[in-house]
């Protein structure tokens, strides 16, 4: 998976699994099993644990797939469940989600968007296309007559104004 994928299926953005992956002292690997347990470890972080300890404790969780986790786990009077089914559940449609979209951003630079044909461009600034394309479908003679037309009721608007 790459780092967009794993931005997008984390709900995070890249940077923060760069520096988190730095923090914790790991390769910038992007792969399912480290993205699954870094967003575990993320939510972890949300409820107020460091980054490490929650890393150490999604490890721990994540090694029991079939039934919720209790942590610590040593017998302290506080504890927390993880109910790790319904997180691999979600984690599962985050990642069918990404996949969905198709966020994949490929190899080499991004492509540029597909140029528009020139009647989309001038539909776009606000052009009347159907008035140039009732003009072209006149004869050039049509065109000087009407051009001619419209010259000669100009000059009569500019001598009835002085």
């Amino acid at each position: 998976m790459t780092l967009a994928q794993a931005a997008a299926t984390l709900g995070t953005t890249p940077k923060w699994i760069q520096n988190a992956l730095a923090q914790l002292r790991l390769p910038l690997v992007y792969g399912e099993v480290e993205m699954r347990r870094l967003d575990l470890a993320r939510r972890l972080v949300d409820l107020g644990l460091t980054l490490q300890a929650a890393w150490d404790w999604a490890g721990r969780a994540l090694r029991s797939p079939h039934r919720p986790a209790l942590l610590p786990g040593d017998g302290s009077p506080v504890a927390l469940t993880i109910d790790v089914p319904r997180y691999l559940t979600e984690w599962s449609a985050a990642l069918s989600r990404t996949v969905a979209i198709g966020l994949s951003p490929g190899r080499g630079r991004p492509r540029k968007p597909p140029r528009r044909g020139g009647v989309a461009a001038a539909e776009a600034w606000g052009i009347d296309v159907n008035g140039l394309r009732n003009n072209l479908r006149k004869t050039p003679a049509e065109r000087l007559r009407t051009l001619d037309a419209n010259q000669r009721f100009l000059a009569r608007l500019r001598t009835r104004r002085s």
